[in-house]
């Protein structure tokens, strides 16, 4: 197996570069705007119009970042361009069709990626709509067959591309199932991660990369990412860990010298969210409560569960431990637990602004400023 079977790393979508900035208003798809099929309107476009300008554009930024970098691989993105054929390409789209348009494009960032010496990922998705187009695919590149739940299609995708002339050649990629979540969807994580990495020996794939993703406002305490960083490990080498090697192994790795417990209490968070049905995926219910105005709340959260369901949840809460542990993981709970009083209708036990407050003290233990004042916003007042 190559050395690289397990790289763990959160790439950016290198397609959808180009207009989230007045500057580069003029290389969008749709310059002035567009309606996100799940998010609603969006003043600003997030997909490059594919034509000459934006290649060169592309070019220009492999050019001034390369040069810091050591890896001969680049992952160019490519991943859920929502304007495409929407806007400006609309009428070659409607003449030669998205997924030729879109591979044309692609082929262009390809040859740009190897006249600047690297080999190119990008994510699957969208070829993936196209089998029978996987195959025109120059055969230096590696695609990249991304999939988060329990049920990804891994196998089915997998053999396309194994026998399109890419085994050894492609990567599979889970995800660590903790983004809209204040504790990891660990039931899920660890299901779409041991189904993509036997899915991937299966086929013949040449590594594993475990994606994370901020989706939101990146309020998943940092802890969340331990467990899936370890089943992807494990996992990649055909070898799968019970809970208590699981924990143990969080304890090692991750809080050596301190009093252990830390790691059997992050897995017991991890089932929380399974506890209750998950409104939408990638969303946990609990983290969705919390920042549920009382419409979606009443409309559409509330009517998935119970009181008994509730009521369980928050027994599972209460017991896991905290005596002695890292203040992260108390926050963890003090989040969902805001979440399950706004379901029980239960006055609120702390104000949001302590939650918020507490939040922010563990971002700066992990993470830059960058991206806090944003996070901060989305949250409750």
């Amino acid at each position: 197996m190559a050395s690289n079977w397990c790289q763990i790393k959160t790439p950016s979508a290198i397609w959808s570069a180009g207009s989230s900035t007045q500057s580069y208003k003029p290389l969008a798809e749709c310059p002035d705007g567009f309606e996100h099929p799940l998010a609603g309107w969006r003043d600003t476009g997030s997909t490059l119009y594919p034509d000459a300008n934006s290649a060169a554009f592309i070019d220009k930024l492999y050019a001034e970042l390369l040069p810091n970098f050591s890896s001969c691989q680049l992952h160019i993105g490519g991943d859920e361009p929502w304007e495409l054929g929407k806007g400006r390409s609309a009428e070659r789209v409607e003449r030669e069709g998205k997924h030729r348009v879109y591979l044309d494009f692609m082929k262009q960032l390809f040859a740009l990626t190897k006249n600047h010496g690297q080999t190119a990922q990008f994510w699957a998705d969208i070829i993936m709509e196209r089998p029978d187009l996987v195959s025109e695919l120059p055969k230096g590149v590696i695609p990249v067959i991304w999939g988060y739940e329990a049920d990804s299609p891994f196998a089915e995708q997998c053999r396309i591309v194994a026998e399109a002339g890419f085994r050894d050649q492609f990567y599979v990629a889970p995800g660590a199932g903790n983004w809209n979540s204040f504790s990891g969807r660990l039931d899920v994580a660890k299901a779409n991660i041991r189904l993509a990495a036997k899915q991937g020996h299966a086929h013949g794939a040449r590594g594993l990369l475990l994606t994370a993703w901020g989706d939101n406002g990146h309020h998943q305490p940092w802890f969340t990412l331990y467990p899936a960083l370890i089943i992807a490990a494990a996992e990649s080498h055909g070898q799968t860990l019970d809970e208590t090697e699981l924990a143990e192994t969080i304890d090692t790795l991750f809080y050596p010298g301190e009093p252990k417990g830390h790691g059997a209490s992050i897995c017991a968070l991890g089932q929380i969210d399974g506890l209750l049905t998950q409104p939408s995926p990638p969303n946990s219910f609990l983290n969705s409560a919390f920042f549920a105005n009382e419409k979606q709340l009443e409309d559409t959260l509330l009517p998935l569960t119970n009181p008994t369901e509730l009521t369980k949840c928050g027994e599972a809460l209460n017991a896991i431990p905290t005596d002695g542990l890292d203040p992260e993981i108390a926050l963890s709970i003090r989040l969902n637990r805001a979440g399950l009083e706004r379901c029980l209708n239960k006055t609120a036990s702390e104000s949001k602004a302590q939650l918020a407050k507490d939040f922010a003290t563990q971002w700066r233990k992990h993470s830059r400023e960058g991206g806090l004042a944003e996070s901060l916003a989305r949250m409750p007042r």
